[in-house]
């Protein structure tokens, strides 16, 4: 099988991850929540079978001592929680599930960036209809394609903040702003940096994301702004943009209040960011694909009860997570993938972070953002927090820049060989 026929299939999958778990997978679980997640698992099923044999790919070699590592902190888990037949069952879910939210690293050598920028216009074409016909006007789809696009009880839906053809909100509002991001840096890699350029995306990418009811993504697009206007030559930029960011704050925290008073998912994500910071500070070799659910648990119900202490939150939806072990999942990439593969994954991101060219305010505006709206996303929407990565490491390399025609040929072997240790 060539690379080709594998970008080809991994692009179409992150086109359709627009198409989010808008009913209920009744077969195959999260693996059928979006189209997406199956045509981006038959990619990565294909790898070991592509032809490009002359020289190993560098994440099947490199990130295979990562993936193994979750095997260590399982037989440790076997040890600290006891043999559970549910934990054995979510041993290999989400070991596969893993290598396909971890993807867009695992293929970074046969992806073409002509592919991924045709997927990241397909999928914002797929919101921008999603949000037509499911926020501004519910009624203008035809009753067969809403049953069809909203099963299993999902076209009754009391939250209404934009989704899209989402799940949820934040679900939505993150996955338009990683397709906006991800096409600029593919269609300003080549053109000389211009902060004017850069501002102007952020700043209406913010005002975008605040009409869509974001929290997470709002306040990553602040601190991405954060990263290149805080010196003498952008003070300009920070006046013109103080009038504008005491609108984002208030609404924000409006928007902060109301969540904290009519909905849980505030509360539930403070509770599961303080789960994962727990069992991340006291287990450095994590837990393993075993003992994920045991740690969620354990730490899950202590989390829960310090916070109701302190705090007034409504953590219904937590303790439905705690208690009945369904969607499990810290609501962040680096929290769920700490506590599976341990410290050695924030190392990961350590390495790749110096492999970037950070000096160009493009790569560190993006890296930032990544890094923060990471902290309140986590399950298939990692799938777009490592394709950022990996658009950041083919074409804002550290070591040299890579000519626009040379984008689809770039093999990262050289490059990343002293990524994992």
């Amino acid at each position: 099988m060539s690379p080709e026929l594998i970008s080809q299939l991994f692009s179409t999958g992150v086109a359709l991850l627009a198409f989010g778990a808008t009913y209920w997978p009744a077969e195959l679980g999260s693996l059928a929540a979006s189209p997406g997640i199956l045509v981006i698992a038959l990619a990565v099923l294909c790898m070991p079978f592509c032809r490009k044999q002359s020289r190993p790919l560098f994440t099947a070699l490199k990130l295979r001592r990562l993936l193994w590592t979750p095997v260590l902190g399982s037989l440790i888990s076997i040890a600290v929680f006891g043999w559970d037949p549910l934990y054995v069952g979510k041993f290999f879910s989400l070991g596969l599930l893993s290598l396909i939210w971890l993807s867009p690293l695992l293929l970074a050598d046969s992806l073409n960036i002509q592919h991924i920028e045709r997927a990241a216009v397909a999928g914002l074409l797929i919101c921008i209809v999603a949000y037509v016909f499911s926020d501004l006007s519910p009624g203008g789809l035809p009753s067969s394609i809403k049953g069809l696009v909203f099963g299993g009880g999902y076209d009754d839906y009391t939250d209404h903040r934009p989704r899209g053809f989402s799940e949820e909100p934040s679900q939505f509002s993150a996955l338009v702003a990683r397709y906006v991001i991800v096409l600029f840096l593919i269609r300003d890699a080549n053109r000389p940096y211009k902060s004017t350029r850069l501002v102007t995306l952020l700043v209406t990418l913010s005002i975008a994301l605040v009409g869509l009811s974001s929290k997470g993504a709002v306040a990553g697009i602040a601190l991405a702004l954060l990263s290149f206007t805080i010196g003498r030559r952008q003070l300009p930029y920070l006046l013109l943009l103080a009038p504008l960011s005491w609108w984002l704050v208030n609404t924000q925290l409006e928007s902060l209040s109301v969540d904290i008073e009519q909905f849980t998912s505030t509360s539930t994500r403070i509770g599961m960011t303080l789960t994962g910071l727990s069992s991340v500070v006291l287990n450095p070799l994590g837990y393993g694909y075993y003992g994920f659910y045991g740690a969620v648990r354990g730490f899950g119900n202590w989390s829960i009860d310090w916070l109701t202490d302190r705090l007034p939150l409504l953590m219904s939806e937590m303790s439905t997570i705690v208690d009945d072990l369904t969607n499990v999942s810290t609501k962040s990439t680096p929290f769920d993938f700490a506590m599976v593969f341990g410290w050695l994954f924030i190392w990961m991101l350590v390495r790749i972070g110096l492999l970037i060219n950070l000096r160009d305010p493009r790569a560190r505006a993006t890296f930032v953002f990544l890094l923060a709206s990471s902290l309140s996303t986590s399950g298939h929407l990692s799938i777009t927090f490592f394709l950022g990565l990996t658009v950041l490491l083919k074409l804002y390399p550290r070591i040299q820049h890579v000519p626009a025609e040379e984008f689809h040929k770039t093999d990262l072997s050289a490059k990343f060989g002293e990524l994992i240790p």
